[in-house]
This record gives structure tokens, sequence and C-alpha cells, in this order.
């Protein structure tokens, strides 16, 4: 029932979770389940429908039983016409998605620790930190055009496959899940994680210092008593626009962190004038600028056996005007990913090995926030082959051929104009 994000990251949940392919995807005809009546835009219909296509996934709608005992006509013809798009792409679903880079969902980690020693009937489902650290992650890999996927600790013995894990503010981390991460770094893995990361294990006590802080190459000793910080670059090609000077505003507290020796520190705390949650001081009526520079670390990268890390004091990922930021912090870990594109943020690609068929295939979905959609053109899309000999590209579902170029092992292709799903098939000898 939410935006694109949010059907995003819900679908490459499921992928994951799934024991049986093609999973279910639903949603309700109405614009919600209490209303009976208010069919969605068919556009919406279309998008959501042709999103699931894309990530393999099987669309199912839901309606409301009338009391009555009857349907209405009209809303079975729009979900007929939906199918109608969608139907040809069927038999092209399918195969193992491709996941450069994991987010990890952590169900236990669904709390705040803001909320704690408040009655329980007190309780806001808004206050979950990891949930907007997830979101916010998700929200800026499909930006950006890095394929991902979003896993549990049921994934743990998969870890392999990813070249990239992100943890974004996961609080409770059990045993298993500590280790299982701790070896795959120490392997070769990639790793992001922020702010609260491991400070609550599987009985629940929250400890003073990270279960991975030598992993993290990070020490805690708390959080600012200010809940206003500041970020300032230490390296400036990752934080542009933002300097020492002007550093990057979180309008939230920071860990505060100490690193190892072995860690190159990318961002300092600063802090602001003043706290402004004390009554007998302020420095601005309407904001708090930074005034106090400090030498604790922000953002740091460290080497780990032969992995490398990158830890953030503050989940940065959960604010959308630090998407770029964080991106760059993840091609630090990563400089390229198996699919690059040239597109707007409203375009999301999928893409799934079919070994059996010899093939990728790649799906272009339009999706915007104002529908119907703008029709997109010139897409220019890079797949890396992984040493594989390009054979040819198509376009899906007919099969026309599509000109291609290989160069350094990718093949570069020119989409055809998008309307809201463009589905090709990259085929390999």
């Amino acid at each position: 029932y939410g935006d694109a994000v949010q059907g995003s990251l819900i679908r490459k949940l499921f992928h994951n979770l799934s024991p049986n392919q093609p999973y279910g995807f639903e949603t309700s005809v109405m614009l919600t389940l209490q209303n009976h009546t208010a069919l969605k835009p068919k556009a919406l219909l279309e998008a959501k429908a042709a999103a699931c296509t894309a990530d393999g996934g099987a669309f199912v709608f839901i309606d409301a039983i009338d009391p009555a005992g009857m349907i209405n006509p009209a809303t079975y013809k729009t979900m007929g016409e939906v199918f109608k798009t969608t139907r040809a792409y069927e038999p092209h679903i399918g195969g193992e998605l491709l996941q450069d880079v994991a987010v990890f969902l952590s169900t236990e980690s669904k709390f705040d620790f803001a909320q704690n020693g408040k009655d329980a009937e007190d309780y806001s489902a808004e206050g979950m930190p990891h949930i907007d650290a997830l979101v916010g992650a998700c929200r800026a890999l499909r930006a950006h055009h890095i394929p991902y996927g979003v896993i549990t600790k049921k994934d743990l013995a998969k870890l392999s496959r990813h070249k990239v894990m992100i943890l974004p503010n996961v609080l409770m981390m059990d045993g298993d899940e500590v280790a299982a991460i701790r070896a795959w770094v120490l392997a070769g893995g990639a790793l992001y994680a922020s702010r609260d990361t491991s400070l609550v294990d599987k009985t629940g006590v929250r400890h003073a210092d990270f279960q991975l802080s030598d992993v993290f190459g990070a020490s805690t000793s708390g959080v600012t008593p200010e809940r206003v910080t500041y970020m300032a670059p230490a390296a400036k090609d990752i934080f542009a626009p933002y300097t020492t000077e002007s550093p990057l505003m979180l309008s939230t507290t920071q860990r505060v962190i100490t690193a190892a020796e072995s860690a190159e520190v990318l961002a300092k705390l600063t802090r602001p004038y003043s706290n402004p949650d004390d009554p007998e001081k302020f420095s601005s009526i309407h904001s708090n600028p930074p005034g106090v520079a400090t030498e604790n670390p922000s953002v740091l990268y460290v080497r780990v056996g032969e992995g490398s890390v990158i830890y953030s004091a503050d989940a940065i990922e959960s604010q959308e005007y630090c998407a770029q930021i964080f991106v760059r912090l993840l091609r630090k870990l990563r400089s390229t990913f198996a699919v690059e594109a040239d597109a707007p943020a409203c375009v999301e690609f999928s893409t799934f090995h079919q070994p059996d068929r010899k093939r990728y295939t790649i799906s272009a979905v339009n999706f915007q926030k104002e529908l119907p959609n703008v029709p997109v053109e010139g897409v220019r899309i890079r797949y890396d082959l992984g040493g594989q000999t390009f054979a040819q590209a198509t376009l899906l579902p007919g099969g026309e051929p599509l000109e291609a170029s290989v160069k350094d092992g990718r093949v570069a292709i020119t989409l055809p104009r998008i309307e809201t799903l463009c589905m090709i098939a990259i085929e390999y000898a």
C-alpha cells in the first residue's frame, strides 16, 4: 500500500524469504482495504503490476466481498486490462535475482531506545530507527540503480553471493548473526554499518560497546548530548559539497566513537555552538549552526582481514538528502556493480540470471510519483558479463534484436522508450 520504494523493498524481501517461486505480491484494487468502492487509478495499478513482474513475482489483486454477493464489472474490467499488459512477460520471469548489495532486515530490531521506560500502551510504531534506515538505504540503492536484495538471518549461509552488505542501524543482533558477518568480512566481504548496530544481544541486554567493535574498527562511549550534530568531511570527494567550515548537518545525536589506529577517518564530529536542550544558552532562535569542531570520528573506513568496513556514527541512509553521500560511501567499498545505468531515479532495474536459458533478463520499470508516467527515452545500461561470451541482446517479449557493444567485459545497450516496463535479454554463448 506504500510507494514504489516500499514495494521494491518488500518484493526483494519476499524473493529471499519464499521457498517457492514466484512469491505472491498482493495489493488491493481499491485505494485501501477500508475503502469499498474507490478504485485505484489504472496507471498506478499498471505500475505496481509491472514492478512485480520485473521483480519475478506473481501479482495478486485483493477485492473486498460485497455484502450483496455482487461484483463490480468495471473493477474486473480494469483488472483484466492490467493483467493484459503483463501477461506477455510471464514466460520470461524467474531465475536468481542479482543482489550485489544486501540490505539486512532484523525483525528483532523494530524498536527505539527512546521508547524505553514508556508504558506499552503509549508505544508508537513510528519510533523504529532500524526500519527508517532500512527504507532509506533501499531508496538510495533504487534511485542510483544499484542491484540489491533484502536479506534476513535466513540468508546467513548465502552471504558469498553479495559484494556489499548494509547493516542499517541494526540494533539487536544475536551470536549467529555476529559470527556469520564477522567471518564474511574477514574472508573478503565489504560492510557498511551505522549508528547502534549490534549494541543489543539475543537476550535483550544492551551493551556498552558494539558486539562487532573489532569489525567496525570503532568503540563507543555513548551519544552526544546535543540532538543537532554535524559531520565535517575529511574525505571531501565523498561529502561534497560539504566542507569543514560548512559540515553536513544531522537533526540527531551521534554516537561518540573512538577509532582503531588502522582506521581512516572520513568525517569528524562537529557539535553546535550550544546544546539546544540547555535552557540557559542558545546560539540562534531558529537553528544551531556548527560551532565546536572535535577530533572524534563520525565516519571511518577500515580494512579487516581480507575485507573492508565503513562505520557511520549516525544512520545517514535514513535521510533522503544524504542519499548521494551514502552511495559514495558504498562505492568506496565497491567502485562498480554488475549493472550500471544512466537513467532518472524513477526507473528501477531488476536483473535475473537464467542459466538454463543461458541468459540474463534486465527489466526497467518507470514508476513515477505523478502518474500517468512521462515516458523515458535514451536510457543506456552497461552489464558486466562476468567473463562470459556475449551472444546477443533481444527485446522481450517479442525477441527483436537490440544493438549492443562490448568493451572491457561489459555489454552496453540503449533501451527503447520506456512507458512503464521494458524487459530485455542478454544471452551468452
